[in-house]
């Protein structure tokens, strides 16, 4: 309890780095059928809420805003395995690179 009341100065703080836990994993773990909800006690709402089975994007949307949102270029990538040993599944997203020059370029 001393080295936790030594790292955060206030409550304000220690609610602010469960803040940013709790949003990581809305974002990376919300389109596996798990809703996250994030309420500072005594608050009438929640600072963060995102719906189950929601993809990576519309948790961001929910947790940072439409417009960061609207910068990122969803991915989604899968290779067979008859060209591997193993197969290979991913996704996530990117900046829209394209867009991105087009505002500073």
């Amino acid at each position: 309890m001393d080295t936790r009341r030594r790292a955060f100065k206030s409550p304000g703080q220690q609610y602010k780095g469960i803040l940013d836990v709790v949003t990581r994993y809305a974002v990376h773990f919300g389109d596996r059928g798990v809703s996250f909800t994030c309420k500072k006690h005594g608050q009438p709402g929640p600072d963060l809420h995102t719906p189950p089975r929601s993809s990576c994007l519309a948790n961001i949307r929910v947790a940072f805003g439409p417009a960061l949102s609207r910068e990122l270029v969803e991915l989604e990538c899968s290779q067979a395995e008859e060209l591997l040993d193993q197969g290979v599944d991913g996704g996530g997203a990117i900046a829209d690179v394209w867009r991105f020059t087009r505002l500073w370029g």
